[in-house]
């Protein structure tokens, strides 16, 4: 495994739990909070997509 393919499964791994985290965060009594983790998630979502896909892609590329 290349070390970009790596750093791209970490960085992949990472946003996701993220994700995970901002998802427990919206469901927060705190209205504020909720408002804020819901903003973020959307942004943690692309960033985990796009990170799917040069994950993808890399594999592609190592393949003989």
């Amino acid at each position: 495994m290349s070390s970009d393919l790596e750093n791209a499964t970490k960085a992949l791994q990472c946003a996701a739990l993220l994700c995970e985290d901002l998802r427990e965060l919206v469901r927060s009594d705190n209205l504020l909070l909720s408002d804020i983790a819901m903003q973020h998630l959307a942004d943690a979502q692309n960033l985990k997509a796009n990170l799917d896909r040069l994950a993808s892609n890399l594999k592609q590329m190592e393949k003989p």
